[in-house]
Formats: C-alpha cells, structure tokens, sequence
C-alpha cells in the first residue's frame, strides 16, 4: 500500500470514504465536505476495520469497508466468503 499523501486525499471522491463531515475553512471561510477514513482499496479497508473503534460513526465504517473487502455487506454472504478464504488458505498450506 502506498503511502497517501494530502495532495492525493484530496483528489480521492468523496463517495469512497466511509463518512464525511462539514467544517468550515478556515482559510476562505466556506463550508466543506471532509471526507474520513478513505476505503479506496483492500488495504484500506483493512486498516479501517483495525480502527474502527476510534470512528465518531462506526457504522458507516464498517458497511463500507466490508463492502470493499468482500463485495457485499450482507452478513450471510459474507460469511461464506471467509469460509470458502479459510479452505483455500488450509489447502496452500499442506
């Protein structure tokens, strides 16, 4: 994973952060959106999941991380996927 810089979290849209908040610039003093927790690839998501728990809003965290990661954000689905991952791993490792 590369490291993000802020030149390139800015460019990230907005839809691909877990939630977004409005604050004020303190600069130009308009309103904009602030994205948090940017999910753009697995390895995000990943690390996302890992901080969940320092989320204001950990609900859309991980709906949209386990989105990311799995493909859905059904849990039933979801736990098939994990089992179908664990017996492809079981079969590399003998």
């Amino acid at each position: 994973m590369a490291r993000l810089t802020a030149a390139a979290r800015r460019k990230i849209p907005k839809s691909k952060f877990a939630y977004t908040t409005t604050v004020v610039n303190k600069r130009t003093g308009k309103k904009e959106k602030k994205g948090h927790y940017p999910i753009e690839d697995k390895a995000h998501a990943r690390i996302a999941l890992a901080l969940i728990r320092f989320a204001k809003k950990p609900k859309a965290v991980k709906k949209l991380a386990t989105k990311e990661l799995y493909g859905t954000s059904n849990p039933a689905k979801i736990e098939k996927i994990k089992k179908e991952r664990a017996k492809k791993s079981s079969r590399k490792k003998t």
